[in-house]
């Protein structure tokens, strides 16, 4: 996520400035960016074990993004 992304989420009180930022949590951060993007997101989380868990999609219309998640980091999961 760039800096002025994440600024602009602090800004309005949508995360906090020293946290993680938690797509799922109760401030509803997912479904914002979701919406403000005009995308679907979907987090694939992936364990210290290479498990992975496929999270409930946030949002209503647009492509469907992928995020990949693993232990201290995410990175979009980019079609071929």
């Amino acid at each position: 996520m760039s800096i002025s992304l994440r600024h602009s989420l602090v800004r309005v009180g949508a995360v906090d400035p020293h946290g993680e930022i938690d797509i799922y949590g109760a401030e509803g951060v997912g479904v914002l960016l979701a919406h403000n993007f005009g995308v679907r997101i979907q987090a694939i989380e992936m364990d210290a074990n290479g498990r992975l868990t496929a999270h409930p999609v946030l949002g209503q219309a647009g492509r469907l993004v992928h995020i990949l998640h693993k232990p201290g980091h995410f990175q979009p999961l980019w079609p071929r």
